[in-house]
Order: C-alpha cells, then structure tokens, then sequence
C-alpha cells in the first residue's frame, strides 16, 4: 500500500517484487482475497481509512524484509512467514492483539526469529531493573521459626540474638599454640574456651572484646586458674556498675546448652 521508510527505504513497487519473488501475490484492493495481508509504513488516505474501519491489520514492510531474511538463515520454503510481533504493526485490530503479543516475551523479546546486536541492545536497554528489596535477616530467622514453632530450634540458630565475651586470655592464640601449653589443667581450659568460642559464633552469638558493651548479654569464663579468678572479680565489679547486667556463667553453660540442643537456665552454671 505505500513505500517503505525503515529499516530501508524501498519503493512500492520494489516489495511487490519482493513479494513476488518469494511466492506472493500481490493485490490493489484489501477485498480481493481472503485472507488479505495488507502492508503499509505510512498514513496515507487509503490506509487511514482501512485503520478507521478497524477490521484490517496493518503490517509494516520490515515484516516482510524479516521473513525473508529469516528464510536465508534457517535455509526453510520460502512459503515460510514469521509470525506477526508487535513492532511489526502499523495497526492491529482488537481481535489480533493479544495472539500477537504472544509471539514476543515480555521485553518484546522475539520467539521465532533471530534478532540482531543492534535491536538487543534496544531490548536491554528498554528493561527497567526493580530494586530488589534488601534482605532482612532477622525477618527471614523469625519467619523460619514460627513455621518450626512445634519443633526444636536448629542448632545454628541456638545462641542467636545474644551477644557474648568470653574472658579468658585463648581467644588471642590458635590451637597449634593451645596444644603446647605445658600445665595440662591450663590447657585443658585454654582448649574449652577456644572451641566455645567457635561454638557460640556458630551457633549465631555476636562475640565481642569490650566488657563494657551495652549490648553485652553474657560472660563466659574459666575457672581454674588464679587469673580466671581474678578476672572474674574485675567482671562481677564491671556488672555491679551496669544498668543492663550480662549473664556471668562458665563454660559448661554453653557445652552443655549444645549438648542438648537448647539454651539451659544460667543460674546453674553461675561462677563460685
């Protein structure tokens, strides 16, 4: 019906040819045949007036381009159309809509044919990224948790929400030097205080340095040597001066609360 404008300029006349070439034929009227695929890539009184009537789709001729390229690289019939896509339609009447946006995905993304660089890159740049919202941590443990209500919390999750300094001097060294500790009674508590340590912070504790920490719900320390005495009144003086208390216990509150799988009441394992 009229010449084409992109994505080349070519006459009327030459895609009738076109058409004719690849195995159409080629009508001066929408009416003489049924079906009738009528091709146009601007307004002009005939075409605006089969728009008005709105019961002819109006194809753009880079349809037709597109099919017969398409028909090279696939090596098909030359009978072979591509299905009708979005960006192929000067005019689609209400009835075609929906079966024609279906030949695309969302982004306008083509099922059935090869896109070029170019038109890709119009495609991603046309995709709008949402933000994702952030991850909330704490939202997600407490969702898992009441869908678990009548179950046992899991191991990593049982010192969650609690935050812990362990007194005791080990924390500072690493196995190797642990193991060569000569007094085996020091050791044996140096080794304990270590992998409570690594127990704890598995089991979702904050450990920190500071004894002075307003977030600070617990004190765990050792108990067998003068220094872990000693140590312990610095901290029960430190405790006397806080508003918010830490709960002071030994190491056996935290071996004992994996043990079983949940967190033991801290009076019992309250420092002498």
């Amino acid at each position: 019906m009229t010449d084409s404008l992109a994505p080349v300029r070519k006459s009327k006349s030459e895609l009738e040819q076109m058409v004719k070439a690849n195995g159409g034929k080629i009508f001066q009227s929408h009416t003489a045949a049924d079906p009738m695929i009528c091709v146009a890539d601007k307004r002009t009184v005939k075409v605006a007036s089969l728009q008005k009537l709105g019961t002819v789709n109006l194809i753009h001729p880079s349809w037709l381009l597109d099919s017969i390229k398409q028909n090279e690289v696939d090596g098909r019939p030359s009978s072979y159309i591509l299905p009708l896509e979005p960006r192929y339609m000067f005019f689609s009447t209400e009835e075609t809509k929906d079966d024609i946006t279906k030949n695309v995905d969302r982004y306008g993304d083509s099922y059935t044919r090869d896109v070029s660089a170019e038109e890709l890159k119009k495609i991603l740049d046309s995709i709008s990224m949402k933000p994702r919202r952030s991850f909330d941590a704490t939202r997600f443990k407490q969702s898992l948790l009441e869908d678990r209500a009548d179950q046992d919390v899991p191991k990593g999750w049982l010192f969650s929400d609690l935050v812990v300094h362990i007194d005791h001097e080990s924390l500072s060294s690493d196995l190797v030097s642990l193991s060569q500790v000569p007094d085996g009674a020091r050791r044996d508590v140096a080794m304990r205080a270590f992998l409570v340590a690594q127990t704890v912070r598995f089991g979702g504790a904050k450990l920190v340095d500071d004894l002075q920490s307003e977030e600070l719900t617990h004190v765990i320390i050792g108990m067998s040597t003068e220094a872990n005495s000693a140590d312990r009144s610095r901290v029960k003086r430190i405790r006397e001066q806080r508003k918010k208390q830490p709960r002071i216990v030994t190491l056996e509150w935290a071996e004992q609360s994996w043990a079983e799988g949940t967190l033991l009441d801290e009076e019992r394992f309250v420092p002498i």
